[in-house]
């Protein structure tokens, strides 16, 4: 009996040493996870603000080196008007109608690249003081509360509350009971398997995986500098209109100084045909790198673009040269007067055609210059084609013999359709769910302030009623017994939704709807974010593309 109470007191000990230890070497690795996360946390803030910084210093380093430029084309315009003004009446008092012309040239290079020093000016500016003011309201690092910190911390006595079951834990015996009841489970589940083959649909996750590629486009940081780089874009894509349309003028300037000095002060012809062949080319070719325009608009720019230089020179060679055909000059001075006009006239309609090329189109709140290829550049995330791409997908219809448009349906397989369908009713109610958490007017005062995200929702909701749209004309709106189980009443699980407030520092909290509570700690169970549920309602409308066989056009940006 003694040896008997030895042993047992004995294996007590052990067991009781084994638990105790094994319990500090749980908790010291989930402390280490802890901090790991934290820590990653920070450091994927820290990426955020370098994103911040990157899309920022975009605009404010390439309106620098505009300003540089501009700067010294400006100062050429100066000096072109001062020190290196051609003085052709002291050859010929009847040329100054070709200093009229080079005087109008230069002066709208001089006002062009004026325009373009302000606007750069100002979208530096006002993208750099946005930018700090993302990187000090916005994105900050999350820095753990001590709350948090104490959280991953274990102690003694937590080892000491614990039940008498678990702290003499006999070690491996309820974990082998576990694998052999899950090994039979499984054993039996795989006799039921196979009604639709080797085809299975896994179950719908509630959060993305990090392997699903989430767009980095729907990132809270990414969305809010979308927003407000509205102050700036189009004075960044004007900016590089008024330069080029500068440096055009400029050129043309130069042309006209060449017919000056070269035919009307020296009587050299062909040498200043030759430069201004070579101006009016290098204008053009500029002109052509920077308009994105059809072939018929670009060769009525180019017509433009060179008759004013090629009038100019048949003007001056018909009052500079005796021809022998015209021996009282009527007729060279009747052709004279009908060119100067025009020369005139060519270059305010090659003006007036520049603006109306200039002209602004609407992306999303902002009216740029889409003509330009320069604005191509301002599309870091390819945003300027959401409208386009959208439009395309709206149109991808076929014509009926009736005239009506009516979308284009493939043939879907019939062991897809029994696969999807259920998935897709089941994923109809979850997101209906979640659209009427987020549209809750609690949830929606408190949105208030955040005027992005209030918009994503609405943009979410519309995109969720075009493919529930979809997916009741294919005849999957009402669910059936085969459909799964609904979510309802008391069985519907907790979801909270990850909130944000600003009063001048960003601060992160968490609310139930179901029970109304507010956390300001991470809580345990689903969250659901602007984010997650964007790419929730993507996933919904793909699903439910691949069950109809329709494409379904994704909400333009309001």
């Amino acid at each position: 009996m003694v040896i008997l109470a030895v042993a047992a007191a004995a294996a007590s000990t052990g067991t009781f040493s084994w638990n105790r230890e094994g319990f500090f070497f749980q908790k010291e690795l989930e402390q280490k996870r802890d901090y790991q996360a934290q820590y990653m946390q920070i450091r994927q803030f820290e990426l955020y603000r370098e994103d911040i910084r990157d899309l920022v210093q975009l605009t404010v380093r390439k309106m620098d080196n505009y300003l540089l430029v501009n700067t010294l084309q400006l100062g050429f315009c100066v000096t072109l008007f001062t020190d290196g003004r051609p003085k052709p009446e002291e050859h010929d008092p009847e040329l100054t109608w070709l200093i009229g012309v080079y005087a109008m040239c230069n002066g709208g290079a001089f006002l062009y690249y004026f325009l373009s020093m302000w606007l750069a000016m100002h979208a530096s500016i006002s993208a750099h003081s946005f930018g700090v003011r993302i990187l000090t309201q916005c994105v900050r690092l999350p820095l753990p509360s001590k709350a948090q910190l104490d959280s991953s911390a274990a102690r003694a006595t937590d080892f000491e509350n614990l039940n008498f079951s678990d702290v003499l834990r006999i070690p491996l015996w309820r974990q082998q009971l576990d694998n052999l009841n899950r090994a039979m489970n499984e054993a039996s589940t795989d006799e039921n398997d196979g009604a639709f083959g080797e085809y299975t649909v896994s179950e719908p996750s509630d959060e993305p995986s990090l392997a699903s590629n989430h767009p980095v486009t729907k990132l809270a940081h990414v969305q809010l500098f979308r927003q407000l780089q509205s102050n700036w874009q189009a004075y960044d894509a004007y900016a590089r209109v008024c330069m080029a349309m500068g440096t055009n003028q400029v050129l043309q300037a130069l042309s006209y100084e060449c017919l000056i000095l070269l035919m009307a002060e020296n009587d050299d012809v062909w040498p200043s045909l030759v430069c201004v062949a070579l101006f009016t080319t290098a204008a053009w070719i500029i002109a052509k790198l920077d308009l994105f325009l059809s072939r018929r608009i670009l060769f009525t720019s180019a017509v433009l673009m060179i008759l004013p230089p090629i009038c100019a020179s048949i003007s001056l060679m018909l009052q500079k040269q005796k021809w022998p055909f015209d021996k009282d000059n009527s007729k060279t001075r009747t052709a004279h007067n009908a060119l100067v006009p025009a020369v005139y006239a060519l270059h305010v309609l090659w003006i007036w055609f520049t603006t109306r090329v200039a002209r602004a189109t609407e992306y999303g709140g902002v009216r740029l210059p889409n003509n330009f290829r320069s604005v191509l550049y301002l599309d870091v995330f390819n945003w300027l084609n959401e409208q386009e791409t959208a439009g395309a997908a709206v149109n991808t219809t076929d014509t009926a013999p009736s005239g009506q448009q009516v979308p284009h349906q493939q043939e879907v397989p019939a062991f897809l359709q029994h696969a999807l369908l259920p998935e897709c009713r089941q994923r109809k109610l979850e997101l209906q769910a979640d659209l009427a958490r987020w549209e809750a007017p609690k949830v929606q005062e408190w949105l208030h302030e955040e005027s992005w995200s209030l918009a994503e929702i609405r943009k979410l909701h519309t995109a969720f009623d075009a493919a529930v749209g979809e997916l009741d004309s294919f005849g999957g709106g009402q669910a059936s017994s085969s459909s799964g189980p609904a979510i309802r009443g008391s069985e519907a699980p907790s979801v909270w939704l990850r909130l944000e407030y600003n009063p001048g520092e960003l601060y992160i909290y968490w609310y139930c709807c179901e029970t109304g509570e507010v956390k300001w700690e991470v809580p345990e169970g689903r969250i659901s974010d602007v984010s997650s549920l964007s790419f929730s309602v993507a996933e919904f409308g793909n699903k439910v593309s691949a069950l109809t066989g329709r494409a379904i056009p994704e909400p333009q940006a309001s």
